[in-house]
């Protein structure tokens, strides 16, 4: 195979587990799993009536593995999708020039 430079893939989640679950296992069958740099950016709860199902993700985030490297980024106040998206866009494009965006409701 060609050493290529791979693109980072960005997940921004925020409290549906399930589908979350769902998109990092379609990422792990994905044959450049093991040569992929994934960020991880968690948006804080909203209101308390989300916290539980935010802080689910967030515990879910730790066990994370089949990539060439996981790094979170958890907000501590709720940004909002367009925020999050933004800023975390612009912080991985700075460094690595390019990114793949996903949400946490996809499959691949």
């Amino acid at each position: 195979m060609t050493t290529v430079n791979k693109s980072p893939v960005c997940l921004f989640v925020y409290k549906r587990l399930p589908a979350f679950k769902k998109l990092i296992a379609s990422l792990q069958q994905n044959e450049l799993a093991l040569l992929t740099d994934v960020h991880i950016f968690s948006d804080a709860a909203a209101s308390d009536r989300d916290m539980e199902s935010v802080n689910a993700v967030r515990k879910y985030l730790s066990g994370i593995y089949g990539f060439k490297s996981v790094s979170v980024y958890l907000s501590e106040k709720n940004k909002g999708l367009a925020r999050s998206i933004i800023e975390g866009v612009d912080k991985i494009i700075h460094t690595a020039g390019k990114v793949i965006v996903l949400e946490d409701d996809l499959v691949v």
